[in-house]
């Protein structure tokens, strides 16, 4: 995930210069016995005519966005062409140059980065994510905000099915990422991990910070006791009160209740640095390497945290995402209330939600490599696509990547031929037998290893 994909990324690693592919192949799926590679393992429910009609007005609708966008870029050219050779070099279109914020980004109007804390899963060396939030600024329209993620939100993690989002940190920073941009359905350009100890090392150069603690926090002190860490109400904190405000679930607490504390952390420090920005940037920096462990530069982070400080509150939104727990035995689950969250995703950081405009794709291993599903993840997501399903095809013996489609119209072909650019392999075939569980399903091969 590299920094500055933004919301613009749809297509961008699809490959020039490839020869014209063969037409799709035509055929009847059924299930397959053990040991024939030929045809795939997936037993979709019939129907789905509502699914791929809304699929194919959604395309059209993309291409006509497309068009225009196209051809506002020509006399957006025009225009520059024209400004240029009149002399005009200052301003364009009433802005001036030395207005503009020199952190943002190049390409993209929307920044996104996923903050997230860990810390050692007990009687283990490996750590755990324990809270998650995704942060956003928009740099022309000069509005942020910052998303609470429980880290017990459901979603499907590719390659393992489906899983708190935060258990995708078991396989890596790249899963992790990659299954929370499918839970929201957005791109997220830039990540940062802190540690309990890198919190209290930042959170002591912040110094104490006026917080709303929303609600009493307890830890178990043995024998049945409990032990009060933090009182309800506004108070100062310094670092040794702001880390298990931030990292303790507490007895009587979940992720929900945790996220409370969260908004009153980031309330807190916007607060505070909101009339001297600059001040929080120089803080940040001073953190290295405490605040290392990202995909961008330390420089550029701490002037994206001064850029969120600097907005007025009522230009910023913090909120938790919506969700509802979910009855799984003993387990803390959560359902991500898709309607709502497209709504927050839409207002804050203007990106399509987790439905709108994304196919939904169902990926199978067919060639028994571990975490192949999270390779062809990767390639997928943030292009166009969300994973809905993983899961094993009923063999690993597929010596050729297969990519099915369940129509044979233009847009279902061209989703189909999209995928396979991504990843570089895979024969399109047409599932005659319509459903409405996903756009597309794809049986990963042997060849996919061979590309990849």
């Amino acid at each position: 995930m590299s920094e500055g994909r933004g919301r613009h990324s749809a297509g961008r690693r699809r490959r020039d210069g490839v020869e014209p592919s063969p037409p799709p192949v035509r055929r009847e799926l059924t299930p397959p016995p053990y040991g024939n590679e030929d045809q795939g393992e997936w037993r979709p429910r019939s129907g789905g005519g509502p699914r791929r009609t809304a699929l194919a007005r959604r395309r059209k609708e993309q291409r006509k966005k497309a068009a225009f966008g196209t051809i506002a870029l020509v006399i957006g050219g025009i225009i520059v062409v024209v400004l240029v050779g009149i002399g005009i070099s200052k301003t364009v279109g009433g802005r001036d140059d030395e207005n503009q914020d020199p952190a943002a980004p190049a390409a993209d109007a929307v920044t996104t980065m996923l903050v997230y804390g860990t810390q050692p899963r007990e009687n283990s060396t490996a750590s755990e994510v324990i809270w998650m939030s995704l942060l956003s600024y928009n740099w022309d329209q000069k509005e942020g905000a910052v998303i609470y993620i429980p880290a017990h939100s459901a979603t499907e993690v590719p390659g393992r099915g489906l899983q708190a989002v935060g258990d995708a940190f078991d396989g890596g920073v790249p899963l992790l990422l990659v299954s929370t941009e499918g839970l929201l359905g957005i791109d997220i350009d830039r990540h940062l991990e802190l540690s309990e100890q890198d919190a209290r090392l930042f959170f002591q150069r912040v110094g104490e910070l006026e917080v709303d603690v929303p609600a009493e926090v307890r830890e178990a002190a043995g024998n049945g006791n409990v032990r009060v860490l933090l009182g309800e109400g506004l108070q100062s904190l310094n670092a040794d009160f702001l880390v298990p405000l931030l990292f303790t679930v507490g007895v009587d607490g979940d992720d929900q209740e945790l996220g409370t504390r969260h908004l009153a952390f980031w309330d807190a420090l916007f607060e505070r640095f909101g009339d001297e920005p600059e001040d929080l940037a120089r803080i940040f920096e001073a953190s290295d390497p405490a605040v290392a462990k990202s995909n961008a530069a330390v420089e550029d982070n701490a002037s994206f945290f001064a850029a969120l400080a600097r907005i007025p509150s009522e230009d910023r939104t913090i909120t938790l995402l919506p969700v509802s727990q979910v009855s799984v035995g003993n387990a803390e689950l959560y359902e991500v209330n898709t309607e709502d969250t497209e709504a927050l995703i839409a207002s804050t950081i203007g990106q399509e939600g987790p439905e709108d405009g994304l196919a939904s794709v169902q990926i199978l291993n067919g060639n028994g490599i571990p975490g192949i599903g999270e390779n062809v993840a990767e390639a997928l997501v943030g292009n166009g696509f969300k994973i809905e399903v993983s899961s094993n095809a009923r063999n690993f013996d597929y010596r050729r990547t297969l990519i099915i489609v369940y129509d044979d119209d233009e847009d279902s072909l061209a989703l189909a031929e999209q995928a396979k650019g991504l990843l570089g392999v895979g024969e399109v075939q047409i599932q005659v037998q319509q459903q409405d569980i996903v756009d597309l399903t794809i049986v990963v091969g042997k060849d996919f290893r061979k590309s990849s």
